[in-house]
């Protein structure tokens, strides 16, 4: 570097080299090109403009000054004794109006995408754009590192009354003596003053949206620019509301930005950016400098509940009034010794109050008037708030166009303005209480999305199938390689089953168990404990011992319907046992099978907890009816020939077996383990000419896989359920089976079998299947942690509510009320917290994202690893127990190799009966696996 055409040269502010660090490595990326654009009219003089810019950069500092870094032990500013500004004119007069609006927009786009080169002054250009004879656009573009807003401001103001003629109003101190006063500062004392503030903060905020609007509205790359102007009533309002409460406007925002970023990203520990002037009160005028004098530094802020909005407003103005002589500091350091992690951004979203100077063309003798003058200002954060007070506060959402598209914008600075008018309607109002959706948008969600038909006819779910027997006996209700079962043998055997169950003494709403394998006796056994007013309960011969047992107890079971051949795997001796390989008759004796309510219990399936056991949900005829009967509200047609593939200790199965039944069809049983075989399951779809079926998303990728075009002729309707569907299946199922209908399915044991259902349509390979709209005895709602309706596209927790939610968990009381609730939004209803996390898509259909807790879905089964390691942990040998789920890579036959050499080591016995577990996991959940083979 020579010193020709040197004034000065001093080191950079903190802010300074924040954004010259971010320019070096986002070459061309143009975060920090701001333009300043000014519609002038009268008789405007182009000279005089470039000769007052002239006077103007010789003035200041800041507009002749460059930045070196190569070679340098520390960046430099280095000022220039003189700079050429470049000018360039257009004109545009031989446009049409609508024209030269559409160019202005793309010229100022194209504009900002022209990045400075640093190291070389003036950082700054000029276009002067002629739109008719008195008329011009000025655009002044330059970058945000040698200048402030509040700067431009001062800039404009002295540039004016040079093209005026006029004297200036007095400088302040140069940019340099900021500079050294910075280095008078004591640095030690403000980062502990900021290491303090930040104390236990560990993960920065993220608004937890996702791109749920059309793609075309997200494709663009960079930043974009939303407005929203509050009517000037609101805005009255607004000063009023701080005036009252004693605290700044600016304030009222800050506070309203917090409760937004709480609730969009599910956290009550929120920390922003916020842009302060830093213009130290001890530097005599300091407030006429030109320079970049702003800093970003973090505002904490504690978003309780129960806290009224006045009494947390001031909270909020305390707090910033005591990182006021702080303010200083540099943002690079306070991260640098917070405990965020290394290299992670401490915020993700700023807010920046502009209340700067006025300019405009006040001068008696002007030629030339300024109006509309526009700022636009880039940022590298992925979101900043721009507030521009006036009569009409002007809000300005500035956005990275990959992390929030368009639409999303324009939504999310609708909450914040409804956040805002709630804050001065009553300040008293508790934050929890604050809602974030527009009055519209509720009403969209809870009437239209949410519009559940009216309530099936009181029946319970065997008179149903009585029905249809009644209607067509002779029609075949079962087909499955032991046998086929029409409607009046299936009735028949359930009845006198029903009559021998209660024989042997059970009453109505006892609880029986039924161990058997996918047979017609299975469906005997359902029946037949249904007619006889009883719940049954599935344990399913698979299970280990133990976990057999445990349901058997838990359930308090007296009686179980099994068949000789699995009597073994009963051995608890106070247990009775009827065997449906036994034939004959009872006598009657003019005795009547029990009346049966709706509000009985039907049946109770056992689910994985985190409370170290599995626990029992208990579901009413009145849940499975409504859920059955939904189907027909859903499905264009009804399954004729259904193929059943879960097993009946599964929830998924009572699609199989009570949809087809209670509408006179036929249910086809595939045997026991046919799951594991695509080309047995295939035949059985083409010799039975099977219509519908349900099956996990990674089971139905290998049907399609192996399947030749002849063998699904006959499906018209496939259900996936119990996992995600990933767009592959989705594209798999389009380019194979063209006779079938897709359909997603979602629901949780409490919720009777399903609450969601979409059908898929072709995808793209990066977008997320649907899990669907509520059906017609469901309603659902994604709800943010404080219980408030989420709006489309920010992620929430789902809760369930209608008519097929369950009662509650057998025998535990503190459980029930913890995840059943009473339903807010219907009347003496309650609604049941999944823990699963959605969000909403513009058509109303729900996105899965994820857990709220740590639970996660293994071939279709519910697995919480918090009950896995307290099972491990209940071993004396072992301490602690961190269990993770991770996708196994390995060669299936090499893993069961190693897995085979580890346990015979216990014993061979062993090792053959855990191993065939392991291979038929849609069948065992891993908590009872584990639980057996640790013992």
């Amino acid at each position: 570097m020579t010193l020709e055409n040197v004034d000065d040269i001093y080191p950079l502010s903190p802010m300074q080299e924040g954004m010259l660090f971010h320019a070096i490595s986002q070459p061309a990326s143009g975060v920090f090109i701001n333009q300043i654009v000014s519609s002038l009219s009268g008789d405007l003089d182009v000279g005089k403009m470039r000769a007052a810019w002239n006077r103007v950069a010789e003035a200041y500092s800041g507009l002749r000054t460059a930045f070196l870094w190569d070679e340098l032990d520390e960046p430099l500013q280095v000022v220039r004794s003189e700079v050429e500004t470049p000018w360039s004119t257009e004109d545009w007069r031989a446009l049409k109006e609508h024209q030269q609006l559409q160019k202005l927009s793309a010229f100022l786009e194209h504009d900002r995408g022209i990045d400075f080169d640093l190291a070389s002054a003036p950082l700054s250009r000029m276009t002067l754009i002629r739109l008719g004879e008195t008329t011009w656009k000025w655009v002044w573009s330059c970058h945000h590192i040698q200048a402030d807003g509040w700067s431009t401001q001062i800039v404009l103001q002295h540039f004016w009354s040079a093209y005026h003629g006029l004297e200036p109003k007095g400088q302040g101190p140069a940019f340099r003596d900021y500079i050294e006063w910075l280095g008078n500062q004591d640095q030690g004392s403000a980062q502990d003053f900021w290491r303090n503030r930040l104390s236990g903060f560990c993960e920065p905020n993220r608004l937890n949206t996702i791109a749920v609007d059309d793609k075309n509205d997200d494709s663009d790359s960079g930043h974009a620019q939303q407005h929203l102007q509050l009517p000037k009533a609101a805005s009255s309002t607004l000063r009023e509301l701080a005036r009252q409460q004693r605290v700044t406007l600016n304030t009222v925002f800050q506070a309203a930005w917090a409760l937004l970023v709480s609730r969009y990203s599910g956290s009550d520990d929120v920390v922003f950016g916020t842009t302060v002037s830093a213009r130290p009160a001890d530097l005599p005028d300091v407030d006429t400098s030109v320079g970049l004098f702003i800093n970003t530094l973090p505002l904490r802020v504690s978003v309780e509940a129960d806290t009224p909005v006045a009494e947390w407003m001031s909270r909020i103005q305390s707090s910033q009034l005591q990182s006021r002589q702080f303010e200083y500091a540099s943002l690079a350091a306070i991260q640098k010794n917070c405990d965020t992690p290394a290299g992670t951004a401490l915020f993700e979203t700023i807010v920046v109050f502009e209340n700067y100077p006025d300019v405009g063309t006040s001068h008696d003798q002007s030629t030339v008037a300024v109006d509309d003058v526009a700022f636009h200002e880039q940022s590298n954060y992925p979101v900043a708030l721009l507030v521009v007070p006036g009569d009409e506060i002007e809000l300005i959402l500035v956005h990275d166009r990959a992390r929030l598209g368009k639409t999303a914008a324009v939504r999310l600075l609708r909450h914040l303005e409804n956040i805002l008018l709630q804050f001065a309607e009553v300040p008293a109002t508790p934050l929890g209480q604050i809602r974030l959706i527009t009055s519209c948008e509720s009403d969209q969600i809870l009437r239209e999305w949410n519009h559940s038909v009216a309530a099936p006819p009181e029946r319970c779910l065997h008179e149903l199938i009585e029905e249809k027997t009644r209607d067509n006996p002779s029609k075949l209700a079962v087909i499955s390689s032991e046998g086929n079962l029409s409607y009046r043998e299936l009735n028949t055997r359930a009845e006198l089953l029903a009559y021998r169950l209660q024989h042997a003494g059970v009453s109505s709403q006892d609880r029986v168990g039924i161990l058997i394998s996918r047979s017609p006796e299975m469906l005997v056994a359902i029946l037949g404990v249904l007619k006889a007013g009883a719940a049954y309960v599935p344990l399913d011969p698979l299970w280990p011992a133990e976990h057999l047992q445990y349901v058997i107890s838990d359930s308090s079971i007296e009686v179980v319907v099994t068949r000789d051949d699995m009597l073994d795997r009963l051995s608890l001796p106070q247990i009775k046992t009827l065997s449906l390989s036994e034939a004959g008759t009872v006598d009657r004796n003019g005795e009547q099978l029990p009346q049966v309510a709706p509000s009985d219990p039907a049946y109770v399936i056992y689910t994985s907890g985190s409370t170290g056991q599995p626990k029992g949900v208990e579901i009413s005829h009145a849940n499975i009816v409504a859920s059955t009967l939904s189907r027909s509200e859903f499905y264009p047609e009804a399954p004729e020939r259904f193929l059943l593939l879960s097993s009946f200790a599964f929830d998924s199965s009572m699609v199989g077996i009570f949809w087809p039944l209670s509408t006179g069809e036929t249910l086809v049983l595939a045997e026991p383990d046919a799951e594991r075989d695509t080309y047995r399951l295939l035949k059985l779809i083409q010799q039975h000419k099977v219509t519908h079926t349900l099956c996990l998303p990674s089971l139905y990728e290998l049907i399609l896989t192996d399947a030749m075009p002849s063998q699904l002729t006959s499906l018209r309707c496939v259900i996936v359920a119990g996992e995600s569907c990933s767009p592959a299946v989705a594209a798999k199922h389009a380019g194979t089976n063209q006779t079938a209908t897709l359909y997603n399915e979602y629901g949780p044991t409490e919720a009777t079998v399903w609450c969601l259902g979409h059908r898929v349509e072709p995808v793209h390979d990066r977008q997320v299947v649907p899990i669907g709209q509520p059906t017609a005895c469901s309603r659902a709602y994604v709800l943010d942690h404080c219980g408030q309706l989420a709006p489309v596209g920010v992620v929430g927790e789902l809760f369930v509510g209608g008519r097929g939610v369950a009662r509650g968990y057998v025998g535990r009381p503190g459980l029930t009320a913890e995840r059943f609730l009473p339903d807010p939004f219907t009347d003496g209803q309650s609604m049941y917290r999944t823990g699963d996390l959605v969000c909403i898509r513009p058509d109303g259909s729900l996105l899965f994202v994820g857990r709220a807790d740590r639970q996660i879905k293994i071939r279709g089964h519910r697995v919480e690893p918090g009950e896995i390691e307290e099972l491990l942990q209940s071993r004396p040998d072992i301490a602690e127990a961190v269990v993770v789920a991770r996708a196994r890579n390995v060669d299936p036959e090499s893993d069961t190799d190693s897995m085979r050499q580890r346990l015979e080591q216990v014993s061979p016995e062993t090792a053959e009966r855990l191993l065939t577990q392991v291979e038929s996991m849609t069948e065992v959940e891993l908590g009872e696996f584990l639980q057996e083979s640790s013992s």
